[in-house]
Order: C-alpha cells, then structure tokens, then sequence
C-alpha cells in the first residue's frame, strides 16, 4: 500500500474491509490477506478516509450523515451488518467511536439521542468519555474482540478498566516510530493487522500482543 497511514484509509472488522475505490489491486490484496477478510470498494464522500469517517464493530457500521444511499446499500446487502448514520456535524466517525462487540467509548460531546442511535446500530452498552486526556478516543486506540492496544500514556489502571468494559485484555505499543494516535497507523480485525510502514520490528511485536494475534 506504501503508506504510514493504513487506519486512515481502511475500516476493518470481522466480517469486511471498507476500502477506497482508488485502491489498486495490490492494495487490496494486501489488506484481505493481512485481515483474512474480503475487501469491498465503498465510495465515503469521494475520500480517502475510510478509518476516520467510519466506526463500528462485528454487529453494525455507522457512517457520516452525507455518505451515498447507494454505498450504504452495498454494505447492507452483502453482509449481515447494521449500518446506519449519525445525523451531527461530526463526519470523523472513526476518531470519535472505539469500539468492539461488547462495548463502545464514544466522545464525550455527543448528545443522548447520537449515543442510544450509537447503541441501537452497534448493539453493544455506550460510554461517553476519554482516554487519558484525550477526547478522540477512536483515533488514539485500536480494539477488536480479542485484545485493546493502548499508547504508553495511558496508565496501568486506565489500562484495566477499559479492558474490563471491552472484555478483553489491554496493552500498550506505538507504531511508525513511536506515534502515539494508534488507529491512524494501524487496521486491525480478530484475524490479523496491518501497520504503517514505518512500524518498527519491537512495535510490530507489541501490536501483535497487544491485540492477542499470536494466541491460536
């Protein structure tokens, strides 16, 4: 893909991969094959920015209020997945949403009414709140159903209580040399991962058992 900045491009969970229309086809061999799952061309507001304008998890997919019926169709016919939109102003879905199947931590300036149509798609309990100090908390972590990846910032006891709500255990790992907002650098699903090319060997390492992908 030759780029540092895969979560920025590519939304993943276990079932597809919402990929640009723009991706060639070594491109997106290389996410099914990092992910293990089919790759499907999704035109999100003529972007490239499928990670940070889309959110969800294995039960449901949220878009921006301004994405095309015809690709939200696309997404509903071909696989069993909620997929709705959050009608705000906030089209960085992605960045604001952290999410898995049994839990979701959204940002802490959505209303009532966004975080129970947030609940209703991804059908999973809604927290509104930060990591650390940080209120983007899609961009700053990456979970799936089997582990949460953290930056070193983030405190031991953070650590624990969040991998208790996401059911899961919690680590901590960079990527692209020590870059700090994990979801920017990194896609990753229950299968596989794939990292920015910057990503040192120790990160890839720390990825890997962050988010339990060496455990059969």
């Amino acid at each position: 893909m030759g780029s540092n900045w895969v979560g920025v491009k590519v939304f993943a969970n276990d079932k597809v991969a919402l990929i640009p229309p723009s991706f060639d086809e070594k491109s997106s061999s290389l996410v099914k094959n990092a992910l293990a799952v089919e790759t499907l061309r999704v035109d999100v507001i003529s972007s490239e920015l499928h990670g940070v304008m889309i959110a969800g998890n294995n039960n449901g997919v949220l878009f921006p209020w301004n994405v095309d019926d015809d690709e939200l169709s696309a997404v509903k016919k071909g696989y069993d997945l909620n997929v709705g939109q959050l009608q705000t102003n906030y089209t960085a879905l992605g960045n604001l949403i952290l999410a898995n199947s049994f839990f979701a931590l959204v940002y802490e300036g959505f209303d009532r009414e966004t975080v129970k149509h947030i609940s209703d798609v991804l059908g999973v309990e809604v927290e509104r709140g930060r990591i650390g100090q940080y209120t983007t908390v899609g961009s700053l972590a990456v979970v799936t159903d089997r582990g949460l990846v953290l930056p070193p910032s983030v405190s031991d006891d953070e650590i624990r209580e969040l991998g208790q709500k996401f059911r899961v255990r919690g680590d901590t790992a960079t990527v692209n040399i020590g870059f700090n907002y994990l979801r920017l650098g990194l896609v990753a699903n229950s299968f596989g991962a794939l990292a920015g090319e910057a990503s040192t060997g120790p990160e890839l390492v720390n990825i890997e058992r962050a988010l339990a992908l060496n455990q059969q």
